[in-house]
């Protein structure tokens, strides 16, 4: 089995809501864990990644 657990920041909106500042964590069981922090923007609907700030990736060491 796995568990998750998500954990993530209120968005911070710019440019009359059209793009917006998010923080968005994942940790799996096994100590690994996945952070993207970076600017996303609303288009056609939908919230689409337009610039990485800063990413992280960490996997159980063995």
């Amino acid at each position: 089995m796995c568990s998750i657990v998500y954990t993530f920041s209120k968005p911070v909106f710019i440019r009359n809501g059209t793009v917006a500042l998010y923080l968005d964590q994942k940790r799996y069981r096994g100590n690994y864990t996945q952070l993207e922090f970076g600017f996303y923007k609303q288009e056609n609907g939908r919230w689409e990644e337009l610039a990485a700030v800063y990413k992280h990736y960490e996997s159980a060491k063995e």
